[in-house]
Parts: C-alpha cells; sequence; structure tokens
C-alpha cells in the first residue's frame, strides 16, 4: 500500500475536508512550478482543511504574509500548513521546494522528513 493510500485510510474518518479540483490543482502548478507532486496530488485526493493536529491550507501562501517582521529570511518560502501553535510548514522554492518549518518569530529551518507525505504522517494519529 503506498504512503497515500494509507494517509487517505487515516483520514477518511475527518469530516469537511475539501478537495482540489483539477482546475485548481492546474492552476497551482502554473503559478508555482517545481511543488511536489504528492503535495498536489494529496490535495486532489484527500483535500485541506482541519487534520486535527495540522491545518492545510488550500493553497501556497507567502511566508510574509503571515509573518510580517520575521526573525529569519522568507523570501522564497511558500506555506502550506500550520500547526495551530505558532509553527507553519512550507516549502522553500529556492532550494528545490524542500520542506521548511517556520517557528512562531519567523525564523524558518528545515525539516528532516524526506517529504509532504511524511511530514503529514507524523501528525496524524494510526
Amino acid at each position: 500500500m503506498s504512503e497515500m493510500q494509507v494517509l487517505q485510510d487515516r483520514l477518511a474518518r475527518i469530516p469537511n475536508l475539501t478537495r482540489l479540483r483539477d482546475e485548481d490543482v492546474d492552476k497551482l502548478r502554473l503559478e508555482y512550478p517545481g511543488l511536489p507532486c504528492e503535495y498536489l496530488e494529496f490535495l486532489s485526493l484527500v483535500g485541506y482543511g482541519n487534520l486535527e493536529e495540522l491545518q492545510l491550507y488550500s493553497g501556497p501562501t507567502s511566508a510574509k504574509s503571515i509573518y510580517p517582521q520575521p526573525k529569519g529570511d522568507l523570501s522564497g518560502i511558500v506555506l502550506f500548513g500550520d500547526d495551530f501553535q505558532g509553527y507553519c510548514f512550507g516549502f522553500d522554492t529556492r532550494k528545490d521546494f524542500c520542506l521548511v518549518e517556520i517557528d512562531p518569530r519567523g525564523n524558518p529551518r528545515p525539516r528532516s522528513e524526506k517529504g509532504f507525505l511524511s511530514l503529514v504522517a507524523g501528525f496524524i494519529p494510526e
């Protein structure tokens, strides 16, 4: 069973997730070339919304829109979600869309997960 299928099964009990339409996924691909395929696939197959421990946005948003006076350099970082406790998660577009975490003060740091699905899996109880 693929990592995506495992997450789909684990998240089936969560109501009110909204799936992106194919047209919306295509728009994200055009606006953010290089977005990981697993991220876009997740938004279309599983959706976005409140995953209980993680809030996923309907698409990437500029880190500067959430952290207007960051302590670190957030240029090139787009966010896809947060943990409801002041930490946000995103991709660094300058570094091959690697995963990053931003603390409540606006300091970015790389994440150790191998990809988007692994990060999400860490927030979803089995």
